[in-house]
């Protein structure tokens, strides 16, 4: 009985903690606004005002050096910066749902098209 419920209560919290992939809306450019290297193992990037909605400030995200394409993605950040923007979206799940615009999120990728 006690493993039943412990299983149970294993796949009950599950799903809590699974984030769903958002992918925030086409802009035309995307712009790098601001990036910054906290103090723990990730980039903090802010990206123009609505490119990640319900993220923080509705427009930025923490991107972890433990992501398995860290590199891959930095270098589009850079070159994002460098051109002076790109058409694209920013691929990214939200770390703690219901703050509302003040939530925090983690950048998984882009979507970069052609113009």
């Amino acid at each position: 009985m006690k493993y039943l419920f412990l299983t149970f209560m294993f796949f009950s919290f599950a799903g809590f903690a699974n984030a769903a992939v958002e992918t925030g809306p086409t802009q035309s450019p995307l712009k790098v606004a601001g990036l910054y290297q906290t103090t723990g193992n990730a980039v903090y990037i802010a990206f123009n005002t609505g490119s990640m909605p319900n993220c923080y400030n509705n427009s930025g995200g923490y991107l972890f050096n433990s992501h398995p394409n860290f590199d891959q993605i930095y270098a589009q950040v850079l070159t994002i910066m460098a051109t002076g923007g790109i058409h694209g979206r920013v691929i990214f799940d939200t770390i703690n749902p219901g703050a509302g615009q003040w939530s925090d999120c983690n950048i998984l990728g882009f979507y970069l098209l052609p113009e």
